[in-house]
């Protein structure tokens, strides 16, 4: 259920249904087997991990779709053809489940989308992938960035407590 939530509300954030719209008014041969909200990463080198690390913080974001012959992700246009491996990894995140897709390409190309949880990335047939449960790890500064934000709240509640009290 709060799958389907965070899943409802990052589409409309990311305003996916109007993504979608488009991308179909432009390529209307094309048939959308599953769309959602990414966040997105284009990376040189194949991570082995994938974790919540500082190069997120300047992810892109918007709307990933996969039709029969490829992905789209803004101005990404990842061609099924041209992809050595995929996986899925299903995890949770804000005590729900999602999911990071994971694509490397025959030119060298890495790409990561972190997406809420669809089931239809699982159902779809059209990209070959290894579906696998995971965790995602936690970088230095991922905890280090935490710890200073957790340290900001309590002393920002124990400021406003003090004010009312006061």
């Amino acid at each position: 259920m709060l799958d389907t939530f965070y899943r409802v509300l990052t589409n409309l954030i990311y305003l996916v249904p109007l993504a979608v719209r488009r991308f179909k008014a432009k390529e209307p041969g094309s048939q959308v087997l599953a769309a959602g909200a990414t966040k997105a990463r284009r990376l040189d080198e194949d991570s082995a991990e994938i974790q919540y690390e500082a190069g997120w913080i300047t992810a892109r974001r918007g709307a990933l779709i996969l039709t029969q012959d490829k992905l789209v992700c803004g101005s990404w246009q990842i061609l099924l053809s041209n992809i050595s491996h995929a996986t899925l990894l299903r995890t949770t995140a804000f005590l729900a489940r999602a999911l990071v897709l994971k694509v490397s390409t025959t030119d060298g190309q890495h790409y990561q989308f972190g997406l809420q949880y669809d089931p239809a990335w699982e159902n779809q047939t059209a990209l070959r992938l290894s579906i696998t449960d995971g965790k995602i790890k936690y970088s230095k500064f991922s905890v280090a960035m935490r710890v200073i934000l957790g340290i900001a709240l309590v002393v920002w509640l124990i400021r406003l407590v003090v004010r009312w009290l006061g």
